[in-house]
């Protein structure tokens, strides 16, 4: 496994995300996804250890499910491609964390 390229693939869905969640001013969910965007990069420049990539998936995941939960998040017209967005974001995340190693 690619662990850097992982990274840097939920960088860019991230990215893909917080451009769009910028578009709706009232938004709650930016900060959460701004931070993990953050941590991301500090990630990349910095190097990682597998439970530092462990964290940062549940990090993301961490808003997802849930009365209430981001999956209830209705975007202005002007944002609708977020569903597509927060999945990409999802299985990014998903991809670093480990299953079976604890």
């Amino acid at each position: 496994m690619d662990r850097k390229a992982q990274l840097t693939d939920l960088k860019r869905e991230l990215e893909n995300l917080v451009a769009v969640l910028r578009e709706d001013e009232g938004c709650t969910w930016l900060s959460h996804f701004e931070r993990c965007l953050d941590k991301t990069d500090q990630l990349i420049e910095s190097g990682f250890e597998q439970n530092q990539l462990s964290e940062l998936s549940v990090s993301v995941r961490s808003v997802y499910g849930g009365m209430g939960s981001f999956n209830d998040y209705v975007p202005p017209q002007s944002a609708w491609g977020t569903d597509r967005f927060s999945n990409n974001v999802w299985e990014a995340a998903m991809a670093l964390k480990v299953i079976g190693e604890y």
